[in-house]
């Protein structure tokens, strides 16, 4: 199964909730131009959608990334101190927080159903949690167990993704939850892109 860097993210304050997306796809770009490449097989950013207010929602966040990496291996990496120091300081126009302190490592133990698309339900459970299964009206599941060190306030046992064709069908599977945190979002920004 592949593995996955995921982070849940804040905006930085400064930035209106109508301007996120962009400034949000505007890090990917400044990245992709260091021409430090990699091995990311897929690469998601997920915007919460904004304006709907449901039981069982969180909305302290406004995003999370999907980083799907073939290998363990892959998602291990360092780059020159000079890239590195210009990514965090970019992080900061974009995020509250810098990536690491956010980011967790998990392995996909299932996935099934259509390739993403949508609206995607996420949660977040902590140790000890039910995790929640596949939703029937989901277009396409994936559950991700986390491993290695989790930042502090992000020590999440499990991830899942249910995605679904319209908002409707989504919030519809929202409720009382056993999750720490659950996210409704859209995809707006992917590598590679999706159809």
């Amino acid at each position: 199964m592949p593995f996955s860097e995921i982070y849940l993210t804040r905006r930085n304050p400064s930035i209106p909730e109508d301007e996120w997306p962009r400034t949000w796809r505007s890090h990917a770009v400044f990245v992709g131009g260091l021409g430090i490449g990699g091995p990311i097989e897929l690469m998601l950013y997920c915007a919460r959608v904004y304006g709907v207010d449901a039981p069982g929602l969180n909305t302290d966040y406004d995003g999370v990334a999907l980083l799907r990496y073939a290998t363990i291996e892959d998602t291990v990496r360092e780059l020159p101190s000079d890239v590195q120091e210009q990514i965090d300081k970019d992080e900061l126009r974009v995020f509250e927080k810098n990536i690491p302190a956010v980011i967790v490592n998990a392995e996909q133990t299932v996935a099934t159903g259509a390739d993403p698309s949508g609206f995607v339900v996420l949660r977040f459970y902590g140790d000890g949690a039910v995790v929640g299964e596949a939703a029937a009206s989901a277009l396409r599941f994936v559950r991700s167990d986390v491993y290695g060190e989790r930042p502090v306030g992000y020590e999440f046992a499990a991830i899942t993704e249910n995605w679904f064709e319209t908002e409707e069908q989504a919030l519809a599977t929202v409720g009382d939850e056993t999750a720490r945190v659950t996210l409704l979002a859209r995809v707006v920004h992917s590598w590679p892109r999706l159809a």
